[in-house]
């Protein structure tokens, strides 16, 4: 769920300065991995929607036997 929100705020921040939705808004360098923005944060939101939903079918997958 975390991520799901995180993925959808990001579009959000470009409302609150006046663009369309989903424009990357840059922020600063960061050494090693670029440019931190809007982007990074979808780019990290959809990462954690992807594995939780990986985890959740694996843990069904593994259930109890009856």
């Amino acid at each position: 769920g975390f991520g799901l929100l995180m993925a959808a705020g990001s579009g959000v921040v470009s409302f609150v300065v006046g663009q369309p939705f989903m424009t990357g808004q840059w922020w600063a360098e960061i050494p090693g991995i670029g440019k931190a923005g809007t982007v990074l944060i979808f780019d990290i939101g959809v990462y954690l929607v992807v594995f939780g939903t990986t985890m959740m079918i694996l843990v069904g997958l593994m259930g109890e036997r009856d």
